[in-house]
């Protein structure tokens, strides 16, 4: 009889702890969709008052530090796994571009140097993401991004893309 009942509670135990697991993967996913429009949100009103495109826009210091800040929160809570791989990737192909087809890397790596005594690891990511910027092709810069960002542990040991 004791081990029917140590049976039962068992099962109890692992329906319950399946249950929580479950529940707390359903909590980080609508944390994650909330964190993803309050970005997204912050983005674009960046662009609210004005037509001009983001090439533009990131000549203009007061706009460009705007911009770098909202990049340097969202890596923050990237690294924090409040924003999904998947989403992050998106986001930074447009960093990529900007890089590869405007000046904005030097604006950037000013706003960088401010935080990169405290943040190093932010200033190590935004450089591999350069290097990235280089490649010839935007197809090739998609696919390293996705790299860089999504597998193969570059973003947990920021460990250099080889090209």
């Amino acid at each position: 009889m004791e081990i029917f009942i140590s049976i039962i509670a068992l099962s109890v135990a692992i329906m319950t702890a399946y249950s929580t697991h479950k529940q707390y993967q359903e909590n980080v996913k609508t944390s994650q969709a909330n964190t993803v429009l309050h970005f997204t949100q912050e983005y674009f009103s960046l662009f609210k008052d004005t037509e001009k495109e983001i090439k533009e826009l990131i000549k203009e210091a007061k706009w460009a530090n705007k911009y770098w800040s909202l990049l340097s929160s969202e890596f923050y809570f990237y690294k924090a796994n409040s924003i999904p791989k998947h989403m992050y990737a998106l986001w930074i192909i447009e960093v990529v571009e900007l890089y590869a087809t405007t000046e904005a890397r030097g604006s950037h790596e000013n706003f960088l140097r401010f935080y990169n005594v405290l943040y190093p690891e932010m200033g190590e990511f935004f450089t591999e993401v350069y290097k990235i910027s280089k490649i010839a092709e935007i197809e090739g810069r998609q696919k390293s991004i996705k790299k860089h960002i999504m597998g193969e542990s570059h973003v947990i040991s920021w460990t250099p893309i080889e090209q």
